[in-house]
């Protein structure tokens, strides 16, 4: 089995950390719960992409939201996804915002092959170190949907950007209400 090294340029690097640019806000997609003292469904995880939805059902603006992280995809290329989407490892950071009250963002990349595989996870940016440790464990098993160059199956690198807003200290119930909803406004 040949594995593909990928090294990142510094500027390469940055760019992953970095949040886009974009000319308008972009939506902001969240999994709701509500917390101790309220029962109004409060944001706990946030994306610019949908949670509820694998690649191929998302629109083309969602699909351009994805591509910004990559300089060089030729048009008529596909970035790697998560076969399933984002929904079903949210709800294990769901568990783990209810254990540890992470804030704040999440940056991290997955060397994909062609066959979909992960090969390879690195975490940029995380809220601590459990989140760290359980999104590399999530990233590795996953499969994905395998990125496209030339319409063939390539190796590519996955960039998963989440959030997880200030709560001020308060619980998650584990109630979950309103998931993957929708709006517009920044993260």
């Amino acid at each position: 089995m040949k594995r593909t090294l990928l090294a990142l340029s510094a500027t390469t690097l940055a760019a992953i950390v970095a949040v886009p640019a974009s000319a308008e806000a972009p939506a902001v997609y969240s999994v709701k719960d509500t917390v101790v003292g309220t029962q109004i469904p409060q944001a706990i995880i946030t994306s610019a992409v949908p949670f509820d939805k694998t690649y191929a059902q998302m629109s083309a603006a969602q699909k351009a939201v994805i591509a910004q992280d990559y300089e060089s995809l030729s048009p008529g290329d596909e970035p790697p996804y998560p076969a399933l989407g984002l929904s079903h490892m949210s709800t294990y950071l769901m568990r783990l915002a209810e254990m540890t009250s992470p804030t704040g963002p999440l940056v991290a990349t997955v060397d994909v092959g062609p066959d979909g595989q992960a090969r390879s996870v690195s975490v940029y940016k995380s809220p601590d170190a459990t989140v760290t440790s359980m999104v590399t464990a999530l990233l590795a098993k996953e499969s994905y949907k395998p990125a496209k160059c030339g319409g063939a199956p390539c190796a590519m690198t996955y960039v998963m950007r989440v959030n997880f807003p200030d709560r001020h200290g308060q619980h998650v119930t584990g109630q979950r209400q309103g998931d993957y909803k929708g709006s517009s406004g920044g993260m």
